[in-house]
């Protein structure tokens, strides 16, 4: 192997190793993009949503939600643009979900059913109300609780 079959294949090795890294790059470069452009969303919904005029729980649950889904999708995305294969990750996460939907169903039950009092409207906070034969007034409306306090003079 002669001086010149050396530089060769040391030149080849480093063209491929220049072409590996500017790939990596640009990759980065998109997924940098595609962050940018969720982070520009995630606020333009924010505005949405902060225009309209929602109990500040509601808001708050709602805000919390849109910014997790908008992140899974945007990094579902970036993985796919780095060429990760989603395939495993997303069989992991269906069984973790899968488990989580079991494990917190009663939790999910009261989520929505104080997600349901928010949004409805017709249970403020101050309003009195009969509870099983008992006066009461709400004290608090909270997504998985309600707070109310007896009105009669209970012995």
């Amino acid at each position: 192997m002669n001086l010149y079959e050396i530089f060769k294949i040391v030149l080849g090795y480093l063209n491929f190793n220049v072409r590996g890294i500017v790939s990596v790059v640009v990759q980065l470069t998109v997924v940098f993009v595609i962050a940018v452009i969720g982070d520009y969303s995630i606020k333009f919904i924010f505005r949405f949503i902060n225009r309209r005029k929602i109990n500040k729980t509601a808001f708050y649950f709602i805000q919390s939600i849109a910014l997790l889904l908008i992140r899974t999708v945007f990094v579902i995305l970036g993985i796919h643009v780095l060429g990760i294969q989603f395939s495993t990750i997303a069989t992991f996460l269906g069984a973790v979900g899968i488990s989580l939907s079991f494990a917190l169903k009663d939790t999910a039950n009261n989520l929505s059913s104080g997600l349901s009092l928010l949004l409805s409207g017709k249970l403020k906070t101050g309003d009195e109300i009969k509870l099983k034969g008992v006066h009461v007034k709400i004290k608090e409306i909270d997504l998985l609780h309600t707070i109310a306090e007896n009105q009669e003079d209970s012995e």
